[in-house]
């Protein structure tokens, strides 16, 4: 077209403006977001004059820096574009990248993505029975119902027995009770038919605690509440949990400081009190002090064991005396060797008192190796809880590679993997033993030793057995060492979860 006015000025109309080549993949979305909240990243395809590219056919991987992040399957675009999901995991700088699956030259990325996660600090209460589905307490209605495989249970935890509403996390000890079939329990902040992850293994018929850190869930429609699943085959199980404390995302609670795992009391060799444990009969033995625990600690993390039992029941830790206990923190069999882990108040004196909860007369041995304390005040770390991640399974060579030889330690590294930063000072977790050729028990804890003095979890061979732990890291590494202690030449597979960690 020509103008008439003037003829140098030609006028095109009605073109169509196609765009070039495939070139590059333009990704945007949030450029901040909370740790393991889903968030949407739009990736569209672009020429070199970032034209959308509407015909493109590939098909697009998603990646990122943060190798335990949440992602989504593989995807094409429609009219050149296309929504992806994704949760990151790990706090700090993150990256999300999109990659032509068949062409790898073809990507693009959003990077500095802030993901962060709150802090929290800790209150410890004296135990409490917040779940026991023989009774209903806990349960929807109160009623009375077991839990079973295919169901996700839903346990209200937040703003009942002390707990306050809002908490994130809480210190339980988790019993099952006469299971149906051998299997294991998770308990987490969603409803998840089939977890990765489990809080809790058990034999048939065991009546077995083990004590645990569990994230709560902070949705506005479950909030505070936990939900289990029985995964096995079939069966069902009754399930008690006793809280002993909880976490909320502020400073006014109590901060904790990491110890190297130490023996303060060994009923067998007169290490803290002398002589067994009689039925029934209170004893008190002092915590602050010893084994690296200040004056002004408030609670303590360890490790719990009974042996030399000549008969079955459980053993009741806490900071008051009670002939009769309405909680319990360990459970076993007559003759058993079995290990818990604890986070318990103390005593204004700094003591702690433990029952054997038994028939008249009967008597036990008593262990505990203490690795930690909380103060109230903030000199020491704050807790940040996770959705538990595989750190280790020797079965699929995941941080350890082949199963772990008796004496042998297993050195692995925490930090930077599986959402625990490189300033993290302890961890807490969950070990368990598969496939063991023998009896005895796994070590946990900085120092690489061939022959531990403290334990984390004992069994037997065959046992389906399974321990929580909260465990200093080493300072400069983020590292933790694991031993298997038996007989030469016994070997076992070793399971590890993460469910948090602390920072400065």
């Amino acid at each position: 077209a020509t103008d008439h006015v003037n003829p140098l000025v030609h006028v095109s109309t009605g073109l169509t403006v196609t765009a070039g080549p495939m070139y590059r993949f333009a990704v945007s979305g949030p450029a901040s977001t909370a740790a393991e909240t889903a968030r949407n990243y739009v990736v569209t395809a672009q020429d070199q004059w970032n034209n959308k590219v509407t015909n493109y056919a590939g098909t697009v991987r998603i990646t990122s820096s943060d190798s335990a992040a949440i992602l989504p399957v593989n995807s094409t675009l429609a009219s050149g574009t296309h929504t992806f999901s994704v949760s990151f995991y790990t706090a700090g700088s993150q990256s999300v990248i999109a990659t032509d699956a068949g062409t790898p030259s073809l990507t693009g990325s959003q990077t500095g993505i802030t993901v962060t996660r709150v802090t929290s600090t800790y209150h410890p209460i004296a135990p409490v029975r917040l779940l026991d589905t023989r009774t209903g307490n806990g349960l929807t209605g109160g009623a009375i119902s077991k839990v079973r495989v295919g169901t996700a249970t839903k346990i209200y935890i937040g703003g009942r027995g002390g707990v306050r509403a809002g908490a994130v996390a809480v210190t339980v000890n988790v019993t099952v009770s006469q299971p149906s079939v051998a299997g294991y329990i998770y308990i987490g902040p969603s409803p998840d038919l089939h977890p990765s992850t489990f809080t809790i293994a058990f034999n048939r018929m065991d009546i077995t605690a083990y004590g645990s850190t569990i994230a709560l869930s902070t949705s506005v429609s479950d909030a505070g509440a936990v939900y289990a699943t029985y995964m096995a085959s079939s069966g069902s199980t009754d399930l008690v949990m006793d809280v002993t404390g909880y976490f909320t995302a502020d400073s006014t609670g109590d901060t904790y400081h990491p110890l190297a795992p130490y023996r303060i009391l060994d009923t067998r060799s007169s290490n803290g009190l002398s002589g067994k444990f009689v039925a029934g009969t209170p004893r008190q033995f002092t915590v602050k002090g010893r084994g690296g625990v200040p004056g002004n600690a408030v609670a303590v993390t360890g490790n719990l064991t009974v042996t030399d039992s000549n008969d079955a029941w459980a053993f009741y830790l806490g900071p008051t005396s009670q002939k009769a206990p309405q909680t319990s923190t360990i459970n076993f069999a007559k003759g058993q060797i079995r290990a818990n882990t604890v986070t318990v108040i103390l005593s204004p004196g700094g003591t702690l008192w433990a029952t054997f909860m038994s028939h008249s007369k009967k008597t036990c041995s008593l262990v505990f190796d203490v690795t930690g304390y909380y103060t109230a005040d903030l000199s020491g770390a704050k807790y940040v809880p996770l959705t538990p991640v595989v750190a280790v399974d020797t079965r699929t060579n995941t941080g350890i590679v082949g199963k772990v030889p008796a004496n042998t330690p297993e050195t692995v590294t925490f930090i930077n993997h599986g959402g625990v930063p490189l300033n993290a000072s302890g961890i807490t977790g969950i070990v368990s033993v598969v496939n063991q050729t023998a009896n005895w028990d796994i070590f946990v804890g900085t120092v690489p030793n061939p022959k531990p003095q403290t334990s984390a979890l004992n069994f037997v061979r065959g046992d389906i057995c399974s321990n929580g732990f909260t465990v200093a890291l080493t300072q400069t590494t983020g590292q933790l060492s694991f031993t298997y202690a038996s007989g030469a030449g016994n070997t076992t597979d070793l399971l590890v979860y993460v469910t948090g960690y602390f920072v400065p």
